[in-house]
């Protein structure tokens, strides 16, 4: 049965349909079992797949479907599931906030540096500026959840280079599993906990409705309660800021983006001012230690590794290209091998 459905260049829509049942099936079995059901995701499917049948029609929507399967089942998973990641074991607080006063403490006074902007902040409150940066970078992380979805469109669609969103989209894959296997093994409070409570290990529904942190205050600036909202009641796991998904997303867009449009002449640089932002942002924000940021890049380097090296020739190359799409040297090893 795995043969039959392995080679993703030959699947069917209806065989499409049916893995996705077949895994639906098992994902809402496991999240009702560990009580981290998420409705919202299943409607979002529905909704989705259904406006993809009549924007794209049946031949280009099969196409999609084939290339984002693997993309849409994992984030699936991995949002269901992150939720409970940290109902097994204590929560990291004081380790954490001394690796990172250690590292950088020396650069900020004798205190870690997301605690720092907070001073700076409470110092000059009122001022102008920080209104500004507070909104700017209170943008910068909250786009955090489309960015990626929108790179990975334009490699699919807009570049039409599958093979640039295949390393990307495993790449991506790989980061995220890496970083919730350490929320499992190793949750850990950000910097906006220990300025509020300190070190004390959290109590069941101490943080219930928190996670805003920093973003609260754009709240104020504009009348709003759409941040405290979302990161109160959306984001079901306080205590995974090791390693930084908005780090290491930011920085893989960065990187994919550059090899895509590398030759349009500097192009490519307009990307780096994403990854630059959101790394400023997670720390000015309180949400992250910049130890958090570099050890989400990390993630991405070894994933990235791994993609390059293994998936990328042995896999993706294999079932999902064709072979007019192979690069030339996989062309030329596969005429080499059928001969």
């Amino acid at each position: 049965m795995f043969r039959y459905f392995r080679d993703f260049k030959r699947l069917s829509l209806k065989q499409i349909f049916l893995l996705w049942a077949v895994w639906l099936a098992i994902l809402m079995a496991l999240a009702f079992w560990l009580k981290a059901f998420r409705p919202d995701h299943f409607l979002f499917i529905f909704v989705f797949t259904s406006g993809l049948m009549l924007l794209l029609g049946k031949d280009k929507a099969r196409q999609f479907l084939k290339d984002w399967t693997p993309w849409f089942l994992f984030w699936l998973s991995y949002d269901m599931l992150r939720g409970i990641a940290d109902q097994v074991r204590q929560i990291n607080i004081e380790n954490v906030y001394n690796w990172e006063l250690a590292v950088f403490g020396w650069a900020f006074g004798g205190e870690v540096p997301p605690i720092w902007f907070q001073g700076f902040k409470h110092a000059h409150e009122g001022a102008w500026y920080l209104s500004v940066f507070d909104v700017i970078t209170g943008i910068y992380y909250g786009i955090h959840f489309f960015v990626p979805w929108i790179l990975g469109m334009i490699l699919w669609g807009l570049r039409g280079d599958r093979r640039l969103f295949f390393r990307y989209s495993y790449a991506m894959m790989l980061l995220n599993t890496f970083a919730l296997t350490t929320f499992v093994l190793f949750p850990a409070a950000p910097p906006w906990y220990v300025m509020k409570y300190g070190f004390v290990q959290p109590g069941m529904d101490l943080l219930a409705g928190e996670g805003a942190a920093g973003l609260s205050k754009i709240d104020k600036i504009l009348g709003t309660t759409v941040f405290s909202t979302v990161w109160g009641n959306m984001n079901p796991n306080k205590f995974a800021a090791v390693p930084s998904l908005h780090g290491g997303h930011s920085l893989c867009v960065g990187i994919f983006g550059t090899l895509a449009y590398r030759k349009r002449t500097r192009k490519w640089m307009l990307f780096w001012i994403y990854p630059i932002g959101m790394w400023f942002s997670a720390v000015y924000l309180n949400h992250h230690y910049i130890i958090d940021l570099l050890w989400g890049a990390a993630y991405l380097g070894i994933g990235i590794l791994i993609t390059e090296k293994w998936i990328y020739p042995g896999f993706i190359q294999k079932y999902f290209l064709t072979e007019d799409e192979l690069a030339a040297e996989a062309r030329a090893k596969a005429r080499v091998t059928t001969a």
